[in-house]
């Protein structure tokens, strides 16, 4: 189901990504599913809860992403995007 949440994010990514409703929560993160209307695909955007994004800085978000862009393994997604909605650190998986 769609929360608040889910359609204020709908504004942060219109144009490139329908939000289909939240997959889970823990404690670092919120996750959602998302329509990618370029790729024509569904994906999932996982977006770091802010108070966690402000304590460490998206300079370390954006290095544990290429961190993990730079592994290559069966089970390790790989990023499609990452990046910044409106203060909302985020990454796009498949």
């Amino acid at each position: 189901p769609l929360t608040s949440d889910s359609y204020s994010l709908s504004g942060d990514f219109a144009g490139r990504y329908d939000i289909i409703g939240e997959v889970g929560r823990g404690g670092s993160s919120i996750v959602y599913r998302a329509h990618d209307r370029v790729a024509g695909r569904e994906v999932a955007i996982k977006i770091l809860r802010t108070e966690l994004a402000q304590s460490i800085g998206a300079e370390r978000f954006v290095r544990e992403i290429a961190l993990t862009e730079s592994l290559v393994h069966p089970d390790i997604l790989p990023a499609l995007e990452h990046g910044d909605a409106n203060g909302r650190l985020y990454v796009v998986l498949p």
